[in-house]
């Protein structure tokens, strides 16, 4: 047993408690304990990137158990309908593929005709097994059937679970799925962290949703690479060049060792994925950035970093669901973005952001639109200045990022979305419960 688990744990005393009064108490205290534990709820959110009906099956992993945990529920939210078809469709699978990369199906949805996905409307997954081990991976298979189908926008996937050993304070991370590279893809560039505040440590790693076996020559190099607040200056602070015999095997993380990191706020980060020639395969992977507050925040503080898609000129509006059905009443948000490449407004072709909110995610609270002389540099922060009600207040509302079509648009790169709030009466699952039982 660790030292924090024994803190929050009584044994029975000797067997000089002959009316078992005081083994009673342990054993009622030690159900407490339990049933704080299963009452404590933690959402994590990432973002599936669309992908085009003839995309074969791939899988793509979505999260990575921080400890055991048990209660685990997963949803589905689109910003766009997706129309089953029996014969040309896809199978949705949610695969553990524990530490070894082996995948067991633990949960599925196959979209068979009338078997759709709803617009706005979150879809709850059916799972045979509820609970994880420390370290052990999830993964969501987009199985092809037939002809397949296209999935056009951002689909948020929504994980909440029940943790045996609850996360210090201080600690937070983000998860980001980035899309697989076919091998002629050229040098793509994708923002992974934005520090909200001063950090502390710092780690990011790769979890890949299949194995690569690198080649000397023609190949990908994995940069991790950081700017200053301007977008500027940029530091790599490692690097994996999948030369012959360094390899990505299916499911299992491949960290960085970051050098000459500056934990300071507003240092962006991205993840350059490099061509080498002609390159080489890349399936979907996971990026983890694990990072720790240099300072305890104020109750009920968090942040959420989202990798949005790139956006084609061609691409029709579309929305990227940010908080949804959050359950709580929050306050105090900022919100910003950060684009992997220089985007340039343009005089009648463009996308404009639109920061919506309420019940029906319809309520403006901020946009800024690429029109000509409206641009955003590389790795620069663009803030969104929120007016009128910046207040998530019931469990309907939604907070979403519409990505808005003026005449024929024009490319936006993948951009990192950051949301930070604070929950205005946060409940002890957002503590450490170590902590709060030993005051």
């Amino acid at each position: 047993m660790s030292a924090a688990a024994a803190r929050t744990r009584l044994t029975r005393p000797p067997k000089s408690d002959p009316s078992g009064e005081v083994a009673a108490l342990i054993d009622g205290f030690n159900k407490v304990v339990k049933q704080l534990r299963q009452r404590v709820r933690v959402t994590e959110r990432t973002l599936l990137p669309p992908k085009p009906a003839a995309a074969a099956t791939a899988t793509y992993p979505v999260f990575v158990a921080p400890c055991d945990l048990e209660g685990l529920a997963i949803s589905l939210l689109s910003g766009a309908g997706v129309t089953g078809n029996t014969s040309n469709g896809n199978n949705i699978n949610i695969v553990n593929l524990g530490k070894s990369g082996v995948a067991v199906e633990i949960g599925n949805y196959d979209l068979i005709t009338t078997s759709d996905l709803t617009a706005d409307v979150p879809y709850f997954m059916s799972l045979s097994s509820s609970s994880m081990k420390a370290g052990d991976v999830l993964g969501i298979e987009l199985e092809k059937v037939g002809n397949g189908v296209a999935f056009t926008d951002d689909i948020e996937v929504i994980i909440t679970y029940s943790p045996k050993k609850t996360r210090p304070v201080k600690q937070r991370r983000s998860l980001l799925v980035v899309p697989p590279q076919a091998a002629a893809d050229a040098t793509t560039q994708y923002p992974i962290f934005a520090a909200p505040v001063a950090m502390g440590a710092i780690s990011v790693r790769v979890i890949p949703g299949a194995a690569v076996t690198g080649v000397t020559g023609t190949t990908k190099n994995l940069n991790v690479i950081q700017y200053d607040t301007a977008g500027a200056n940029p530091v790599e602070l490692a690097h994996y060049d999948l030369i012959t015999g360094s390899n990505l095997a299916k499911g299992i993380a491949k960290g960085f060792g970051l050098v000459g990191l500056s934990a300071a706020l507003d240092r962006p980060i991205k993840l350059e994925i490099e061509e080498v020639s002609t390159g080489v395969a890349l399936p979907p992977m996971l990026v983890v950035v694990d990072y720790e507050l240099a300072a305890i925040p104020a109750p009920g503080t968090e942040y959420l970093q989202l990798l949005a898609s790139t956006t084609a000129a061609a691409d029709a509006t579309k929305d990227v669901h940010l908080l949804y059905r959050p359950g709580f009443e929050a306050t105090a948000f900022s919100i910003s973005m950060y684009p992997g490449v220089t985007i340039t407004g343009q005089a009648t072709n463009y996308f404009e952001l639109n920061v919506l909110s309420g019940s029906a995610g319809t309520t403006e609270l901020a946009n800024f639109d690429f029109s000509s002389g409206n641009n955003a540099p590389a790795m620069d922060q663009l803030a969104f200045t929120l007016a009128g009600v910046e207040r998530i207040i019931d469990r309907d509302d939604k907070l979403k990022l519409q990505i808005n079509k003026v005449s024929s648009g024009v490319i936006l790169s993948t951009m990192l979305l950051c949301v930070a709030y604070q929950v205005v009466h946060p409940q002890p699952a957002q503590q450490d419960l170590n902590e709060i039982l030993l005051r």
